[in-house]
């Protein structure tokens, strides 16, 4: 999630987005909200047991997340600056939430839109 408060608070400061990369990389953003209904759809399983993957299971792309802020915050003049890639950054990464799907029901609902504006409000009430 540090990657969606420096992207907002950079936002709410009238400053371009610092994107290292290309953008393209791609990350698995999942709200608090269903995180938590995970862990308590665990503790209510008897039978769970073992490791669970938590996330969205979507990939999105930092461009994506990026233009989503841009859009939300109404700041869409605001262009990424694209910066060389920082060493060992992983390209992709996607959680595999199949097993938490079918042993524990879990079922994330929380869309990034709606997470970036939940975030938001809560920053800046």
């Amino acid at each position: 999630m540090g990657v969606i408060i420096e992207f907002i608070k950079r936002v709410s400061r009238g400053e371009p987005l610092i994107i290292f990369g290309d953008g393209n990389q791609t990350r698995d953003f999942v709200y608090v909200d269903d995180v938590v209904k995970a862990m308590i759809n665990a503790l209510r399983n008897e039978k769970a047991y073992g490791i669970y993957n938590i996330g969205s299971g979507k990939a999105t792309t930092i461009n994506e997340l990026a233009m989503a802020i841009l859009k939300i915050m109404n700041r869409e003049d605001l262009k990424p600056i694209h910066m060389p890639p920082r060493p060992g950054d992983i390209k992709h990464s996607v959680a595999d939430i199949s097993k938490a799907r079918k042993e524990l029901g879990y079922n994330p609902t929380t869309t990034i839109e709606k997470g970036i504006k939940d975030i938001i409000n809560k920053l800046y009430r």
